[in-house]
């Protein structure tokens, strides 16, 4: 239906900004950090990370396949877990 449709753009937008609202907080987090290595050794970043690497992998594979439905539903499941 077209609400549906609208709703999913809206879950869509808010899901993009979240995850670059956060990704901006992570980067910027590791920018000012004075060991890099012992940035990603604790376990807080690498859940953060862990978090958003699963957005971009998603956006990644949607560029280079085209729109296979497949991969993105596998995508999807290894966000949820």
């Amino acid at each position: 239906t077209e609400g549906g449709e609208r709703k999913g753009s809206v879950w869509d937008n808010i899901e993009v900004v979240s995850v670059a609202i956060f990704s901006a907080e992570f980067l910027l987090r590791l920018a000012v950090c004075p060991s890099k290595r012992r940035f990603f050794l604790n376990p807080i970043n690498f859940v953060d990370l862990v978090a958003i690497v699963p957005f971009y992998l998603e956006r990644y594979l949607r560029v280079l396949s085209g729109s296979n439905a497949a991969v993105f539903r596998v995508v999807r499941l290894v966000r949820v877990f």
